[in-house]
């Protein structure tokens, strides 16, 4: 298993998860023969059973946008499929913040000027669940 799925397979361990889904996140890890196909399988079976400890809307997860950045390219608009953001005077703004999956910040990464930004993931951990 290349050193990038091992690291991500070693994240997953930092979410609350029942024993035997943490046994099998476990099992993969030390197995030299796993792959990309085996993170997929366990990402899928953890996603099924994915739950947030508390409402959406009372965790303090969205994007921000550096106006002194932001080129207003509105590739965040097109590409977020949560309709998180709107268009204001021809720039991106955050419209529905609780709209954004909590963790998911794919949009800062699409985003060619780096003008969007996020809290520090870590601190979210805490809200997520694979009971």
């Amino acid at each position: 298993m290349s050193e990038r799925y091992r690291i991500k397979l070693k994240r997953l361990l930092n979410y609350e998860m029942s024993d035997k889904l943490r046994d099998e996140v476990t099992r993969i890890l030390s197995d030299e023969k796993a792959g990309p196909d085996d993170l997929m399988a366990i990402c899928k079976k953890l996603s099924a059973h994915k739950k947030l400890v508390k409402p959406r809307a009372e965790i303090d997860w969205n994007p921000t946008i550096d106006y002194s950045k932001c080129n207003g390219c509105q590739i965040c608009v097109h590409f977020c499929p949560k309709n998180v953001y709107a268009v204001t005077d021809q720039k991106p703004v955050v419209k529905s913040p609780t709209s954004c999956v909590l963790l998911c910040s794919r949009c800062m990464q699409k985003c060619p000027n780096k003008a969007i930004r996020f809290p520090d993931k870590a601190d979210y951990v805490q809200y997520i669940s694979y009971r």
